[in-house]
């Protein structure tokens, strides 16, 4: 007979299918068919179940594996030849194919196990690709964020400088003002207190802002590091994650 050898393999994979020998009969193969597809329509099972969804897919690769059988008896009418000591074993009777359908039955349930096995590993993987996609946007407004806070320290800290060199003017037309004063009247004394006060918190101020102006700097340094190197995202991320990135 002249057939490649990938060929006949899937062919013995179609006649395997079915539950069938390779040496079954267009006879045999149709009735298998037939079988098979009532036994497994999809509307015998609840809608939307696991079952049907396996049912469906049984029933579509029963078509595709009926198609190539279908094909190769048309080439091969009498089916491939027996081996010697191959009889052709085939269901005949109702007995047969009873048998024939309950082991086809009782292999569904390991089927299904397997289907739902492989479902609940494609849910995991595709709720896995959600968390990751929501770590990513959480690290990105993160990222937003800091950016923003950068900005107003940084606008804080300049505006804190303007405001001081405003306070050192008015503090120097103050102290001009208070040495041409000589009065001692209570008034005066009330006024010249809030005035010490002030240079009391203007000096407090002008004392802190260096440190303030410090802590900035290394804020700055750390919120670049984390902006702009692939470590300082990774250290974000899985920080974020809980130690799972």
């Amino acid at each position: 007979m002249s057939a490649d050898t990938a060929t006949f393999a899937d062919i013995d994979s179609a006649f395997s299918y079915f539950g069938l020998e390779t040496t079954a009969s267009l006879v045999a193969v149709k009735e298998a068919f037939r079988r098979y597809a009532k036994q497994f329509h999809p509307d015998k099972f609840p809608a939307g179940s696991d079952e049907q969804a396996v049912a469906t897919e049984k029933i579509i690769a029963a078509n595709s594996y009926f198609d190539n059988l279908k094909a190769f008896f048309e080439e091969y009418p009498e089916g491939k030849p027996q081996e010697e000591g191959q009889s052709r074993n085939e269901p005949e009777d109702d007995s047969d194919w009873e048998a024939w359908e309950r082991k086809r039955y009782s292999a569904f349930d390991d089927e299904l196990a397997a289907w739902k096995a492989r479902q609940a590993s494609h849910e995991g993987e595709k709720e896995s690709s959600r968390e990751g996609f929501r770590r990513k946007k959480l690290v990105r407004y993160c990222r937003y964020g800091l950016i923003l806070l950068l900005a107003v320290m940084w606008i804080g800290w300049f505006s804190a400088n303007g405001k001081l060199a405003k306070d050192a003017r008015y503090q120097q037309n103050s102290d001009a003002w208070v040495e041409s004063k000589t009065n001692n009247d209570d008034t005066h004394k009330l006024w010249m207190s809030q005035h010490q006060q002030y240079r009391e918190n203007y000096q407090d101020k002008l004392d802190k802002q260096p440190i303030n102006g410090l802590f900035l700097l290394l804020f700055s340094a750390g919120a670049g590091w984390v902006l702009l190197s692939k470590q300082g995202r990774a250290f974000v991320e899985n920080y974020l994650s809980g130690g799972k990135a």
